[in-house]
């Protein structure tokens, strides 16, 4: 609430204020004044409210007038909307009005309108004004009437917001305009209210008359609208299930352009920054309102890279893999890599956009990086660096029921050990999923003659043994518990040739993987070097016998 409210004494002169103050948020206030007129009778009082406090104000849109040679125009009357109590004869003493409400149905959505700032104002961070950093309080002022034909807008020539008749009470739109008006206050040069800041004039000027939360504009438009977006949302959450769904948008969405110049896809980001509700694959923050708000006051932002900047300025995390994960499902990408954790797969979704991953091996000895696709090929690149310009091998077997992996031996005097990027290229046709996992040997490697236990749950993809060969023949067994499990085996070594320290499945030593479920896989081979058993579950959930059998020597 915090509508004004006034007191006044009514006689045969005229009104005379007794006293004035502002409603709590559930309309309740109290006024005190003097008892009895000098005549000694009570005060005949009338109770007056009004749309207007010191940090806003609902006005009425200005009537239409007409302009000399100017021809019709429309000009702001500064009254605000106002309604009262009946004459209250003779109050001498204290009187309770109980509950009321405007008799006017236009009273009534202007109140709805002056509340919908409040609940603005009560969402934001705590602070005396709109702008934090301000000594003196900006009012933030609208006009609306039920018959007003203007268009909705905030507009920086008279720092106001004019509203369409049909956009009182509209939640979305006044919080929405309002998100306008507060940046606006914060990034202006605050001695001289109308000189503004580029960030929104010259980045106003370039977002079209009609813009759409799905289309791409341009970069500046969709920061200022993008975050005028999101305050609405934020506000009231329930409105998402009204038609202003930006969050669950994400890579793919039919008829959604991507990137930092779609104002939806910057809503989007805010939100998911902010709230704990996780949507889609990505979606790993929930941090809150206030350090959005934050670096919105404290600096004139002109895109969504600039308030990122300003974040990281401000202290805030811009780095971390779950905001830039969060940014990511809103299709803004900076340089998120998707952290593996060893030996525990994920699900991704068609890769529409190339997927980036980073794991990082700990243990000396073999690693294995292995996509799995569900109906849609998947291929797999493996990067020594972050911005993925350092190619270290490839795996692109076609097939959408074949597996891609890539081997690296980190072994001593083999490859080191620390931060690995995958890659998914983006996909051709299909809308299957693909489950990705990063496996790395266990200290203790195979033993000749002894049955190692692979469990493998569905989700599953790979695991990886290391052993050592000096040049004997030996047999590798692969054998499924399960009549469903499906698996295939390859056995990879490396050798001084730092060419061999990282392979794809096509440059094994051995393989077998044609049998199908159920089936033993057997391969015999004679090797040298660092080797290690890769065993890939195409499908099934059960436990693998793994065993390193060395052939006897024949005469």
């Amino acid at each position: 609430m915090n509508v004004e409210v006034k007191a006044f004494d009514v006689d045969a002169t005229g009104e005379s204020l007794l006293a004035m103050g502002v409603t709590d948020q559930e309309g309740n206030y109290e006024l005190c004044f003097p008892g009895l007129e000098e005549d000694g009778t009570g005060q005949d009082v009338v109770v007056a409210f009004l749309t207007e406090n010191n940090l806003w104000a609902l006005r009425r849109t200005g009537s239409t007038v007409t302009g000399a040679g100017t021809g019709t125009t429309s000009t702001p009357e500064d009254r605000v909307f106002e309604w009262g109590s009946e004459v209250q004869q003779n109050v001498s003493g204290d009187l309770n009005l109980g509950v009321g409400f405007p008799a006017e149905a236009a009273d009534n959505i202007a109140l709805e309108t002056f509340d919908i700032v409040n609940d603005v104002a009560l969402w934001r961070v705590a602070a005396d004004c709109w702008d934090e950093k301000d000594t003196v309080c900006q009012q933030l002022v609208l006009y609306w009437s039920p018959s007003s034909t203007e268009g909705t807008a905030y507009t920086m020539w008279d720092n106001a917001i004019h509203l369409g008749g049909s956009h009182g009470g509209d939640r979305f739109a006044v919080a929405h305009e309002s998100a306008h008006a507060i940046m606006d206050m914060a990034t202006r040069v605050h001695d001289d209210p109308s000189d503004h800041t580029d960030v929104m004039e010259t980045a106003g000027l370039g977002c079209p008359g009609v813009h759409y939360p799905s289309n791409a504009s341009r970069v500046q438009c969709a920061w200022l609208e993008g975050f005028a977006d999101w305050v609405p949302l934020s506000v009231y959450p329930h409105l998402a299930n009204e038609g202003f769904q930006f969050e669950s948008r994400t890579w793919g969405t039919p008829g959604w352009d991507n990137g930092l110049a779609v104002e939806g896809r910057v809503a989007g980001a805010l939100l998911d920054l902010e709230d704990a509700h996780q949507d889609g694959y990505w979606d790993r923050s929930s941090e809150g309102m206030a350090h959005i708000w934050y670096t919105m006051q404290h600096h004139p932002n002109a895109t969504f890279n600039d308030f990122w900047n300003a974040r990281g300025d401000d202290g805030f995390d811009t780095t971390s893999s779950s905001v830039l994960s969060t940014l990511f499902q809103n299709t803004i990408d900076m340089g998120f890599r998707d952290p593996l954790t060893a030996d525990i797969p994920v699900s991704r979704p068609v890769a529409v956009t190339p997927h980036n991953f980073r794991f990082d091996p700990v243990r000396r000895g073999w690693s294995v990086i292995a996509v799995r696709p569900k109906d849609t090929d998947h291929d797999l690149r493996l990067f020594d660096d972050s911005i993925q310009s350092s190619l270290l091998g490839e795996s692109n077997m076609a097939g959408s029921s074949e597996v891609d992996f890539v081997a690296l031996d980190s072994g001593p005097g083999r490859r080191p050990l620390g931060d690995y990027y995958p890659r998914v290229p983006t996909a051709g046709a299909g809308t299957g999923k693909y489950d990705i996992e990063f496996a790395e040997a266990p200290t203790a490697p195979l033993v000749a003659e002894r049955f190692r236990a692979v469990p493998m749950m569905p989700g599953d993809v790979a695991s990886v043994f290391n052993f050592s060969l000096t040049g004997e023949r030996v047999t590798v067994t692969l054998t499924p518990r399960e009549e469903n499990q499906n698996g295939d085996l390859y056995v990879m070594c490396s050798t001084g040739d730092s060419g061999t320290w990282v392979a794809n499945r096509a440059h094994n030593v051995a393989r077998a993987n044609t049998l199908g479920p159920g089936a033993v896989e057997r391969v015999t081979f004679r090797a040298s070097g660092s080797c290690a058993a890769v065993v890939i579950n195409k499908v099934g959930k059960g436990t693998y016998d793994l065993l390193l059998h060395v052939v006897a020597p024949t005469s």
